[in-house]
C-alpha cells in the first residue's frame, strides 16, 4: 500500500521517463500519470464508501498532496465532490 509516483516507477523499471511514457501509451493508450491518477481515484472511492475516514485523510492515503487538490481532481473526474460521492454511494444523498 505504498503510494508511489512516476519517479519511483521510472527508477523501478530502469528506463527513462520518456521511454516509460511511450511504452505505456503503446500498451494502454494512456500516460503513466493518467493511470496513476485513475488508481489513486479508485483507492479514494473505495475509502469513501467503505470507511468513515475523514476526507482530508483519504486525500493523503490516496496519494494527493492536499485535500484541496484531491477535491478538485475528484470533482473533475466524477462530477461530484468526495462528500457527495460518499453520500450517494451509501444511499444517503
Amino acid at each position: 500500500h505504498t503510494l508511489i509516483g512516476i519517479a519511483e516507477i521510472v527508477r523501478h523499471v530502469d528506463v527513462s521517463r520518456r521511454t516509460l511514457e511511450l511504452k505505456f501509451r503503446d500498451a494502454l493508450q494512456k500516460t503513466p500519470l493518467q493511470e496513476l491518477l485513475r488508481m489513486r481515484l479508485e483507492i479514494a472511492k473505495s475509502l469513501l464508501v467503505d470507511s468513515q475516514i475523514p476526507i482530508t485523510e483519504i486525500a493523503l492515503r490516496s496519494g494527493f498532496a492536499s485535500s484541496q487538490v484531491f477535491s478538485s481532481v475528484f470533482k473533475k473526474n466524477t462530477q461530484q465532490t468526495p462528500s457527495q460521492y460518499r453520500q450517494n454511494a451509501k444511499g444517503l444523498g
